[in-house]
């Protein structure tokens, strides 16, 4: 009978490692030996017989709801299965075993980019927020002059940028707010760094494409005031002089859409970020109170028995308590609870909680600005 455990990587499974996620991720090209390691991440494997078959990786984040808190989050990346070893179950292993195991990590969250939605909605997952790419011809961009002084920021000293991030981060949820090992991953000596502000009210960070007439994609784009985002449009138009077009992530809450959206620009929906609530009661309780009352709710969690059950949630506007409960509430799925938990707009089950329940998880845009 074949034997398949998941556990942490050792040294011994670099082969069969760089295999599964060369064949995977590089077009079966493999890796060369100074570019095998992990900097930033985690790693995990399959092991099937003795024989190292799939892997993933985790990388720590942290999920924001507002903010009201900050969770300790794991970034699940990199996800492979040898293509000689798939249709055996390898895969579902491995996120079944993630599932519980990075809860007992202390891990309240977990997300991560699906090749297959359906595929990890089997493990609690769930797609929540919306990530809009604008695409804008270069003669379509609005003509604006900055209102606040513009520089560049050192790409190995991103500190300036720091509380613009965190105020844009306040009214989203599903934010990573990064310390310096999430800057070191997102920025480089290849990246150019715009900010506008000082304290920086706006920045947006540019690879830039050498050729002209191209398209030219933008990084990142964030901004903490109305008038650092006009600021940092008038950057982009600049940027744009030589380019055919620009591309660039906003929120759902898009300020282009709603105030500059001309024909010929798309807006259009991309890259859904699923999020899975590993820790129901610690995730309630980091919340800060507002006032919102007492209620009671029913979690349904196949992989986390300590998530399932009873849940009654206390919150006099000083401290928020959260301990079992004694009368049933609405039960709710736990794929459901972690978009009613971020504020997913229009989520199914939303409207049918009870006052207080709305009043403590109040609907909210949902964002994160990493890729992994």
């Amino acid at each position: 009978m074949s034997s398949l455990i998941v556990r942490p990587y050792e040294d011994r499974d670099i082969e069969g490692y760089f295999h599964a996620r060369d064949m995977t991720y590089n077009n079966g090209v493999r890796t060369p030996p100074e570019s095998r390691v992990f900097k930033t991440t985690q790693p995990f494997v399959a092991e099937l017989d003795g024989q190292v078959v799939g892997c993933f990786n985790v990388l720590d984040l942290t999920c924001n709801r507002g903010d009201r808190a900050n969770l300790k989050c794991a970034g699940i990346a990199g996800v492979a299965v040898a293509p000689e070893f798939r249709h055996l179950g390898v895969g579902s292993r491995m996120m079944s075993w993630a599932v519980p195991h990075l809860k007992a990590q202390g891990y309240h969250m977990a997300s991560l980019y699906g090749f297959r939605e359906g595929f990890y909605r089997k493990f609690g997952y769930q797609v929540c927020g919306l990530k809009v790419e604008i695409s804008c011809p270069s003669h379509r961009l609005p003509r604006l002059a900055p209102e606040l002084p513009v520089r560049k920021i050192p790409y190995d000293a991103p500190e300036p940028l720091q509380a613009c991030l965190e105020s844009f981060a306040k009214n989203l949820s599903g934010m990573n707010i990064r310390n310096d090992m999430h800057w070191g991953r997102v920025l480089d000596e290849k990246k150019s760094i715009y900010a506008v502000g000082d304290p920086v009210e706006a920045y947006a960070i540019v690879d830039h494409a050498i050729d002209f007439w191209v398209p030219q994609r933008i990084n990142e784009v964030v901004w903490s005031t109305p008038a650092g985002y006009r600021s940092i449009l008038a950057v982009l138009s600049g940027i744009a002089i030589n380019k055919s077009a620009l591309t660039w992530y906003e929120p759902s809450t898009t300020p282009f859409y709603s105030t500059y959206l001309e024909q010929g620009v798309e807006a259009k929906i991309v890259r859904p970020i699923m999020y899975r609530l590993l820790d129901v009661p610690g995730a309630l309780a980091a919340l800060s109170p507002v006032g919102a009352g007492s209620f009671s709710v029913t979690i349904e969690d196949d992989l986390i028995s300590d998530n399932s059950g009873v849940w009654l949630i206390q919150d006099d506007g000083a401290t928020v308590s959260v301990s079992r409960g004694d009368q049933a509430g609405q039960s709710i799925d736990i794929r459901a609870w972690v978009q009613i938990y971020l504020g997913q707009a229009g989520a199914g089950q939303w409207s049918n909680l009870p006052p207080a329940a709305q009043r403590f998880l109040p609907e909210s845009a949902i964002y994160c600005q990493e890729f992994f």
